[in-house]
């Protein structure tokens, strides 16, 4: 009888109790007759109430047991177990479940009312409403990406996989999936958290050569007047501007040549480096990756578009094979100058001058088959980006 007591309401009874128990049993009370009384006490209303929680929290497949213990040490000073001392004590204390679901940003943010239970409201209402557990899980984002079924929940799904670097909690959070595989000791880490505040896009790009600071800057006057870094600019803000990281990457070019960037929602150059380059797709229709890394044995782990820009000024280095810097010289009947980039000097030029830039373009001919000959008067409206006839050549061609 007493066992059964302690099953019910998880307690030892005391010895009042058991003295007036021990007295009904031997009048003949049935034990069943005792066992209804006991289900009938308060106490045993709030453990069925407490184990029903238990199972709901189970159930939505948020609470990770190991992090719980990790992050909030006086759980084992109380001697529960985490997923009881969190139903009996931290579900009501606004403690979080796991490392992506913020119970004190998800009331605030989405206003709750006090009684309103966040991890509840959130299971019920919240996801399947693409409301953020936390400022940087994105369920909606997360269940269009990946295409989760409507029964499945992406934060679970991801709390599952986010270890192995398959699964990106955000669009936001998408490029640290190129990020080495960090070494972790902390059971609360993955990669997407090992970060920290910094963007992950700033964090990917930051030693890749791909921006060019003094490009930026100066067709970016509005941000160098404010003294901000010019590369978290960019990843916060530029690129969705449309602002160009250096002088061989078109944003908007690359997005349209590249639907999933704007599908995806992410940064076009972060894009470029992790999936674009490796794939051989074009930063911008006169660079070609994957003939520049062969012309030049560039480094396997070196983007092909950083080392070009790192050495384009050398007036060795092409950007494309219908582009050869030294023929292109001895055409003009004019030397490279140093510091100076020689393709960039034949887009402009190659607006009106027949000079041909290799031997494997024949610009005059070009120029009179598709594009005819250049009016002297509507020549200060050419665009060196599309009317150059090697550029309207390539892009007449790229697929």
């Amino acid at each position: 009888m007493f066992e059964v007591f302690q099953d019910l309401v998880d307690r030892v009874p005391s010895p009042s109790e058991r003295a007036e128990w021990t007295g009904k049993l031997a009048r003949g009370v049935p034990v069943r007759e005792l066992r209804a009384l006991l289900e009938a006490t308060p106490e045993h209303a709030t453990s069925r109430t407490l184990s029903k929680e238990i199972r709901a929290i189970q159930e939505t497949g948020l609470f990770d047991d190991v992090w719980y213990r990790h992050r909030y040490p006086d759980v084992d000073a109380a001697g529960l177990t985490p997923l009881r001392h969190y139903a009996e004590h931290g579900v009501r204390e606004d403690r979080a479940p796991n490392p992506w679901f913020d119970p004190i940003w998800y009331r605030n943010t989405h206003r709750l009312q006090a009684h309103e239970i966040p991890l509840f409201h959130y299971v019920s209402v919240g996801e399947p409403g693409g409301l953020r557990p936390s400022p940087n899980f994105d369920p909606y984002w997360y269940r269009t990406t990946y295409k989760l079924g409507l029964k499945r929940s992406p934060l679970a799904d991801f709390c599952r996989r986010r270890r192995g670097q398959t699964v990106a909690p955000s669009a936001a959070m998408w490029s640290a999936l190129g990020l080495p595989e960090p070494v972790l000791t902390d059971v609360a880490d993955d990669v997407f958290l090992s970060i920290g505040d910094v963007p992950a896009d700033y964090v990917v790009l930051r030693d890749q050569g791909l921006f060019d600071e003094n490009y930026y800057a100066l067709h970016s006057g509005d941000v160098l007047a404010t003294g901000a870094d010019l590369l978290r600019h960019y990843c916060e803000f530029g690129w969705r501007e449309q602002r160009q990281p250096n002088f061989y990457f078109d944003s908007q070019w690359y997005s349209a040549t590249n639907p999933e960037v704007e599908e995806l929602g992410v940064n076009p150059l972060a894009h470029y480096l992790l999936v674009g380059e490796p794939e051989g797709r074009r930063p911008i229709v006169f660079f070609d990756p994957f003939w520049y890394r062969e012309a030049y044995d560039v480094p396997e782990e070196l983007s092909a578009l950083a080392h070009f820009l790192a050495h384009r000024r050398e007036g060795k280095v092409s950007p494309n094979q219908f582009f050869d810097p030294a023929y292109y010289a001895t055409q003009k009947n004019e030397p490279i100058r140093p510091g100076r980039d020689p393709f960039a000097r034949f887009l402009v030029a190659g607006l009106t001058e027949n000079f041909s830039p290799s031997p494997n373009f024949d610009l005059m001919d070009w120029r009179r088959r598709s594009m005819g000959r250049v009016t002297r008067n509507f020549r200060h409206l050419l665009d060196p980006a599309k009317d150059n006839p090697l550029v309207h050549y390539l892009l007449s061609t790229y697929r």
